[in-house]
């Protein structure tokens, strides 16, 4: 989402959303501006709610996993670099998928990414009362893995229709 190009703000909610595709085996990384107006906004309660959706290809045949393409997003407060959150999430083909010793801790949603990672439209709500100073030292980044299903998919699916939407609000 591009805050300056896709900002729409009624009061104290503002809508962000990036329409495109996204690359199999990779991940999107997304900067989240948080509005001044809503980090300033005392104890109230602060929600972020994200929505993504994705068209994988999808097989025909058989009862198995049908999806050709499986997400998994996760949100991180701006106490963290976008540099850094990049070198947790992405490696080369060739490197195991160990997490590295300095791994950055998300946001924990309300559903939680067990449930929220599910199906081709997925979402989660993350709330908090206080926000930090060093939390907005950076953007919120939301990054979004796109796994290639293990059992059918094809080498040919290079990458997948993805839609991201994120709503900032203040709730008071």
């Amino acid at each position: 989402p591009d805050g300056n190009d896709a900002m729409v703000c009624y009061g104290h909610s503002v809508l962000l959303y990036w329409d495109g595709a996204a690359s199999v085996e990779s991940t999107a990384i997304f900067r989240i501006h948080v509005p001044a107006e809503i980090r300033q906004a005392g104890r109230s309660k602060k929600r972020i709610t994200v929505a993504v959706a994705s068209a994988p290809a999808v097989q025909s045949w058989g009862l198995g996993e049908y999806l050709g393409a499986n997400l998994k997003f996760w949100l991180y407060c701006g106490d963290k670099s976008t540099a850094e959150i990049m070198a947790q999430h992405q490696r080369e083909s060739d490197e195991s998928n160990d997490a590295p010793e300095s791994s950055h801790v998300y946001m924990k949603g309300l559903i939680g990414i067990t449930h929220s990672t599910e199906g081709t439209l997925q979402s989660d709500v993350f709330e908090w009362t206080d926000h930090k100073e060093e939390f907005s030292s950076n953007d919120y980044t939301l990054a979004v893995s796109v796994l290639r299903s293990p059992k059918w998919c094809k080498e040919s699916t290079r990458s997948v229709p993805l839609s991201v939407v994120v709503r900032i609000e203040e709730t008071s």
